[in-house]
């Protein structure tokens, strides 16, 4: 049972790496440890819906996307931040989806079998 554990948290990071880099992955590990804001920006079709739905689910509200400020759209474009106050204390990472055949065979094996809210706050709290 150890071990199956052990595996589902290295699939929930070989997942996220198919969108961030090592020191993004543990930037947000972090931001989300600690309940700080965190907003993901970057070209359209790269993962940011994506990453805010599956962290919305695990709980963590204070996950924006660039489109979408507080739960309201924004249609100022992917690469939006929030204004000054509004960045404040928030962690700001820009998702660069790899297009590799390796990292669309992760993402689509995610879409197949999505992650539970226990399996994300799992990886946050390791």
């Amino acid at each position: 049972m150890k071990g199956a554990k052990h595996m589902e948290k290295s699939r929930f990071k070989v997942f996220l790496s198919c969108y961030l880099t090592e020191a993004q992955i543990g930037l947000l590990k972090e931001a989300l440890a600690t309940g700080k804001g965190i907003h993901f920006y970057g070209p359209q079709g790269h993962g940011k819906s994506t990453l805010c739905t599956l962290f919305h689910r695990a709980g963590y509200a204070k996950v924006t996307e660039a489109g979408t400020i507080e739960g309201t759209e924004m249609w100022t474009g992917p690469y939006a931040i929030p204004d000054v106050d509004a960045r404040k204390g928030v962690v700001l990472l820009e998702v660069c989806m790899d297009y590799t055949e390796k990292g669309r065979s992760e993402i689509s094996a995610y879409f197949e079998k999505p992650f539970t809210k226990d399996e994300v706050i799992a990886w946050v709290l390791s």
